[in-house]
């Protein structure tokens, strides 16, 4: 059941790319609360996509679900990376989530509704965390 647009919303033209150059570009609603990205089974399988492990969610409402998962290479915004794909069921939301985002350099961008792309990655900083020395042996007197 599709869902209705809201003012806050933001979709992501996103490519899936399957085997033998095979690929399939779908309007997904951009979820910063889901981990992973969700595509229809039906189109993950007519791209020659098969799953290659099983994973357990749990949804909003709290309920558990188990759906099968790959690795697939994903495209937004020109920039394209292999990410864990979730095989969403008939009555699952089609969504692109947190890893996509992340593995492609995307910011989501609240006021504008659109995803920005990212210049570089994020890392900690060593000396933001008090790593700027190796850290002192003790010396054991005798």
């Amino acid at each position: 059941m599709p869902r209705k647009k809201t003012m806050g919303d933001i979709y992501a033209d996103t490519t899936i790319h399957g085997r033998g150059g095979a690929v399939s570009t779908l309007r997904l609603l951009v979820d910063t609360g889901s981990s992973y990205t969700w595509v229809p089974s039906a189109v993950l399988s007519s791209l020659g996509i098969a799953p290659t492990a099983g994973l357990s969610f749990e949804l909003a409402n709290g309920r558990v679900v188990r759906r099968p998962i790959a690795e697939v290479r994903v495209s937004i915004l020109g920039r394209t990376a292999t990410r864990w794909i979730v095989f969403g069921r008939k009555r699952d939301a089609a969504l692109v989530g947190t890893d996509t985002l992340q593995g492609l350099l995307l910011d989501v961008d609240p006021t504008a509704h659109r995803l920005l792309p990212r210049r570089r990655a994020m890392a900690v900083s060593p000396r933001a965390v008090g790593w700027t020395k190796p850290p002192r042996r003790s010396r054991r007197r005798g």
